[in-house]
Formats: structure tokens, C-alpha cells, sequence
């Protein structure tokens, strides 16, 4: 069995919801949106410094830009 590196089960079983929709609804559209451009920022700027796993966080990175992309669709 894989596990999802880039968007992990522990990121859903904490809630009966995924922590980042509760972000989204904290957030006005605006702020969300600059949430998701920043977390991008964060993984591609760090890709493989903090974890030795470049193309991981590249991952991560692309996943921000997925739902920056497909936010108020």
C-alpha cells in the first residue's frame, strides 16, 4: 500500500473535513487565495532543503498551484 506523500491520510482523519477547507472558510477569498500562492512559494524556495526529497516538494508545491487554479471554479 502507498501512502500519499503529498496530501497524506493524517491531513483528513484529525476532522471529519481537511483541515485546509476549514482554512478556506476562516479566510475571505482573498486571503485564501494568498494562502495558496504562499504555501507554493514555501515548498518550491525550501525544495529539498528541509527534507531531502526534492521532487516531493516540487509535489507539495504543484498541489497549491492545483487548487490555486481550480479556486472558485
Amino acid at each position: 500500500m502507498t501512502t500519499d506523500q503529498i496530501n497524506p491520510a493524517h491531513y483528513k482523519s484529525s476532522y471529519p473535513f481537511e483541515v485546509i477547507d476549514l482554512i478556506e472558510k476562516a479566510l475571505t477569498p482573498e486571503q485564501f487565495l494568498g494562502y495558496l500562492i504562499g504555501s507554493e512559494l514555501k515548498y518550491r524556495l525550501r525544495a529539498g532543503v528541509k527534507t531531502a526529497d526534492f521532487e516531493q516538494d516540487l509535489l507539495k508545491a504543484l498541489w497549491y498551484r492545483n487548487r490555486r487554479d481550480n479556486h472558485d471554479k
